[in-house]
């Protein structure tokens, strides 16, 4: 029954595989559906190429068969027939081995290849007997062979996984288009303990999740902190349009880790939650820091000595580059220092899953390099003029004036020439308006503090093969002009971009020391140029400095920049929003005030009524106190008066007092006096008669001597 049952199957009509099953009878439509089951045999036959490709799963086991696209079917048929029997005998050999019955040898298995109903003659070559839609029979098994059918050739998870953070699948699909592509995420569930990432070890049957909890679908999925400690997997079914290919299981190698929370740029993802509406156009320009450099002594002791070790790592910060760059919802994105690897492996998936395309330019004989992406469903790119400065300048003609005044100066020439510095330039069209183009530019100047210099000769090329790019290629298109400049907003290359011209006294010229000065007066190709982000204090903030050093330049008379349309629907809908409260309140009011002047007319009424009665009684109150002022004035005034006259009367006592004692004093004082005067007379007279006495002794004694002498 099952064998007549096949070969029916082979020989249904071609025209059933396209068609729906619920468009189709009852009896065909369950002949459909057995067909659709058919295991799927994958052909991939390209011209040109010599070699086709068949896959198929044969009695467990994967069969991948390279052929000669002009070899006979006869020849691969046979081929096949060969392997099935080889297999089916390892089969029995193995069951001998292990103690059982011995079987009968197998016999040569029947393959066929049918078509539209018909048999594929043999002698037919490879390339033109598999087609789509053909039945492959290999014994009692039928296969729906699938030529050029879409196909994951290539598909990877990321190796960190951070809770809140965008997981972006690197995948590159052949026959198929991603956007048609079918995304389901599970999560392991925790009695899920084996850490094998093939479904073939874990012994999951397809279409049956053992182990594993469905939490989602689409390209990206951002895991929650429920999934952290939790292994990832992705379920991707390649399609273009209504074609489909063999899904292909990824299992992430490790599990979801806890992420930083909320980060910095969260706040400025507020502003940016929607695309810019067209004409408006975001550009976004970001230096992401190589791996290269992140991870010398420099960068770890002295220029971010704040930073965590974990937080360096590339994988931690590539997490937060993709995370922050999605939610910029940008049109243009120039990137800086972006790794080969980070590019291919890491952003260009995650932005393609956003949106974005993107180009790189690595530096010479670097690891690095300039990354540019664009909206792809607002720009196209229409050609490419890559440089690397210090080459163009001593190649191309067009700078040969500007290397003839740095050729005065051999040791800034050779300086110059050694540095790697790329500009990346990129002409895109407006898909929404053909013919509308803009010139993207992207570059990353010398980054020594004393290269201002070098600096203004790398700017010098790279606006002078601007102007040539946009004269030869976009005639009229506007520049946009991103990157890392390594120059504050005082320094000759700001100021070249801004003003159009450098004199030759600029001290930028001089920057490295006299013997590498070479004073000149440079001048831009373009009119001045505006920096559309202003100068913002800093861009760049490590250990021993921080000040502005990248910048978006415009051109003013193209492009202007424009405030925000949903800050400006924000602010619309909030000054509404507050009108409306504002008439609701004084309608509230006015319902208030009204209440309130009934109330306020009759308490004033009563309040009349209370103020009469009060006044009388300060009337009355204000009487008795009158009269008892009185009366204290009265009693105070006689008071006062007889006071005043006991005093004049105790006065009058003390001056007679004071007279007569004055005048005993002066009594007593003239009778001291004259007994003074009295004593002292008295003792002159004394003193006088003694004197006399005592002259008259002495006259007396002096006679009497005398007498005695002469006798």
């Amino acid at each position: 029954m099952f064998n007549h049952l096949s070969a029916a199957l082979a020989l249904l009509p071609r025209r059933l595989l396209s068609s729906s099953p619920r468009t189709l009878p009852g009896a065909r439509r369950r002949l459909l559906l057995l067909l659709l089951r058919m295991e799927p045999a994958a052909v991939r036959c390209l011209p040109g190429e010599p070699k086709l490709t068949i896959s198929f799963r044969l009695d467990g086991s994967h069969r991948h068969m390279l052929r000669d696209q002009d070899e006979p079917l006869g020849t691969l048929l046979t081929r096949i027939s060969h392997n099935f029997v080889k297999g089916r005998g390892k089969a029995k050999k193995c069951k001998k081995n292990k103690g059982q019955p011995p079987v009968e040898a197998p016999e040569p298995a029947v393959v066929k290849l049918f078509y539209d109903g018909d048999e594929v003659a043999h002698t037919v070559p490879n390339s033109e007997a598999w087609r789509d839609g053909a039945v492959l029979q290999v014994g009692d098994v039928k296969y729906s062979v699938q030529r050029n059918a879409p196909a994951l050739i290539t598909a990877e998870l990321p190796g960190s996984l951070l809770a809140g953070f965008p997981v972006c699948p690197r995948l590159e699909v052949e026959f198929g288009n991603l956007q048609d592509c079918e995304f389901i995420w599970f999560k392991e569930e925790a009695s899920n303990t084996n850490t094998d990432t093939s479904s073939e070890a874990t012994g999951e049957v397809p279409g049956q999740e053992v182990g594993w909890t469905e939490i989602g679908c689409g390209r990206v999925h951002v895991p929650s902190n429920q999934d952290i400690g939790y292994r990832l997997k992705l379920r991707c079914t390649p399609r273009d349009g209504g074609r489909s290919g063999s899904p292909k299981e990824l299992v992430s190698v490790g599990a979801v880790e806890a992420g930083p929370g909320v980060c910095t740029f969260d706040n400025r993802h507020a502003y940016t939650v929607k695309e810019a509406e067209w004409p408006s156009v975001r550009v976004v320009s970001y230096n992401i820091l190589a791996d290269i450099y992140a991870q010398t002594e420099l960068s770890k002791n002295v220029l971010y000595p704040y930073c965590a070790p974990y937080a360096l790592q590339l994988d931690y910060r590539q997490n937060l580059i993709k995370k922050e760059l999605a939610g910029y919802n940008a049109d243009i994105v120039c990137l800086q220092e972006v790794d080969k690897v980070v590019f291919t492996d890491s952003l260009t998936p995650a932005l393609d899953a956003f949106g974005l395309d993107g180009v790189f330019r690595v530096k010479e004989k670097q690891h690095e390099g300039l990354a540019t992406y664009y909206r792809r469903s607002k720009f196209q790119l229409l050609s490419r003029h890559d440089i690397m400065l210090s080459e163009a300048l001593t190649s191309d003609p067009i700078h040969s004036a500007l290397l003839e005044k740095v050729s005065a100066n051999s040791a800034l020439k050779d300086k110059i020439l050694m540095r790697s510095t790329a500009l990346q330039v990129s002409v895109l069209e407006d898909l929404n308006k053909p013919g509308r183009k803009v010139c993207v530019a992207n570059t990353h100047l010398y980054w020594h503090p004393k290269g201002g210099n070098v600096r203004l000769v790398q700017m010098g090329v790279a606006l002078k093969h601007l102007s040539h790019v946009i004269n030869e290629v976009a005639p009229g298109a506007p520049l946009v002009f991103c990157g890392d400049f390594n120059s504050t907003p005082n320094s000759g290359v700001f100021q070249l971009v801004s003003e159009a011209v450098v004199p030759q006294q600029h001290p930028d010229w001089s920057s490295s020391g006299p013997e590498e000065s070479c004073s000149m007066e440079l001048l831009s190709t373009f009119p001045p140029l505006l920096s559309a982000c202003s100068q913002p204090a800093y861009t760049n903030y490590v250990g021993g400095f921080h000040g502005c050093l990248d910048y978006i330049f415009i051109q003013p008379d193209s492009m202007q920049v424009l405030i925000l349309v949903i800050q400006v629907l924000i602010l619309v809908l909030i000054l509404v929003l507050i009108l409306v409260l504002m008439l609701v309140l004084i309608l509230v009011l006015i319902l208030v005030l009204m209440l309130v002047l009934i109330l306020v007319l009759i308490l004033v009424l009563m309040l009349v009524l209370i103020l009469v009665l009060m006044l009388l009684i300060l009337v009355h109150i204000l009487i008795h106190i009158l009269v008892l002022i009185l009366v204290h004035i009265l009693v105070l005034i006689l008071v006062h008066i007889l006071v005043h006259i006991l005093v004049q009367i105790l006065v009058h006592i003390l001056v007679q007092i004071l007279v007569h004692i004055v005048v005993l004093i002066l009594v007593h004082i003239l009778v001291h006096i004259l007994v003074q005067i009295l004593v002292h007379i008295l003792v002159q007279i004394l003193v006088h008669i003694v004197v006399l006495i005592l002259v008259h002794i002495l006259v007396h004694i002096l006679v009497h001597i005398w007498s005695i002498y002469w006798s």
